[in-house]
């Protein structure tokens, strides 16, 4: 057995190969063309954080664990590079934001959750002998399926102009849009809350402080009035100098404390009293979108390749067993 007869036996059989190949490449047409769509879609998110109003950056940088170190100090970012760039990717793919997303409603569609429209279309491309899917009875459970559908089809990333991207891939066009729209809204609402969380905490220490420092002035006022009438009648009064000098300095540093929480507390209700987004949306989910699919093309050249490879191994089967088998008893021979 050599090449020249493997040869032969391919020119014998070539009608059948070709056969063979073109019923691939017909079936690879078929299914490029039977095979959906699928859509696209791409946003672009910024921050809306500026020199005036850093504090929800600061907070962001400290709890987010930002890129610029965190902490008051921190310079006001206007990029997700800058502000938190690794963590804001892990929210728009974590789990909370998906199950937030999924359980959602969307009145354009009968005001079915997307986790219910994601079964149903699932259901509705399965496979005959495939077990169809039931949206869970619990709003918990069917939230944690939705969220587990969504994941394949989501994609975020951070492009070199430090905006994050945000992609929502499905089959259906009408989805793309009302989806990554539930996206970008989950995503904001978690930063107006994580600033809302943030001020309202520094409100609730501010006024804590403030009553401290009240306390103690008031102790400090209590002490002034003791002095003043145990030495009321003292003739010489050097003794009580010190303590009185001690007690005028501790009053004016707690007065200048005083002063900062309480400017402090005000910032704090200004910032507590704004709810207004802190991410604006520079490019909107809108068509068209970007598409993929099987293409009808390569798919038959592709299937006819395939079909000429297999009918050709096929074809030869029975002469390179026969080719195996006199080179296993050459071996056993010798």
């Amino acid at each position: 057995m050599n090449t020249g007869e493997l040869l032969i036996e391919l020119i014998k059989k070539k009608k059948g190969i070709l056969i063979t190949g073109i019923i691939v490449a017909i079936l690879g047409f078929v299914y490029a063309i039977m095979a959906p769509t699928t859509y696209t879609s791409k946003a672009t998110l910024f921050p809306l954080t500026s020199s005036t109003d850093n504090s929800a950056s600061s907070a962001l940088s400290g709890i987010l664990g930002g890129l610029t170190g965190g902490g008051a100090s921190a310079s006001p970012s206007n990029s997700f590079s800058n502000d938190a760039s690794i963590n804001i990717i892990e929210l728009a793919l974590s789990r909370t934001v998906r199950e937030r997303v999924a359980s959602s409603r969307l009145p354009q569609f009968n005001n079915k959750t997307v986790t219910e429209l994601l079964i149903d279309q699932n259901n509705a491309h399965a496979f005959f002998w495939s077990k169809k899917s039931v949206v869970p009875a619990d709003s918990t459970t069917a939230a944690v399926l939705g969220g587990v559908l969504l994941f394949p089809n989501i994609a975020a990333k951070i492009n070199k102009n430090g905006v994050l991207e945000i992609n929502y891939s499905n089959i259906d066009s009408a989805l793309i849009k009302p989806v990554t729209e539930l996206f970008i809204a989950a995503i904001s609402q978690f930063y107006i809350d994580l600033r809302t969380a943030k001020a309202q905490a520094d409100y609730q220490f501010t006024l804590i402080k403030i009553d401290s420092l009240n306390s103690v002035l008031g102790e400090l006022d209590n002490k002034a009035i003791s002095f003043q009438n145990t030495t009321y009648f003292t003739p010489s009064k050097l003794q009580y100098s010190l303590p009185q000098d001690n007690l005028t300095t501790d009053k004016e540093r707690l007065i200048s404390q005083q002063s900062s929480q309480i400017a402090n507390k005000e910032q704090a209700l200004w910032t507590l009293q704004k709810a207004t987004p802190i991410i604006a949306t520079l490019d909107h989910p809108n068509p068209p979108f970007d598409t993929s699919g099987p293409s009808p093309i390569l798919f038959p050249i592709l299937g006819f390749i395939v079909g000429i490879m297999i009918a050709s191994f096929f074809a030869v089967r029975k002469a390179l067993m026969r080719y195996l088998r006199a080179e296993v008893e050459k071996l056993t021979q010798q």
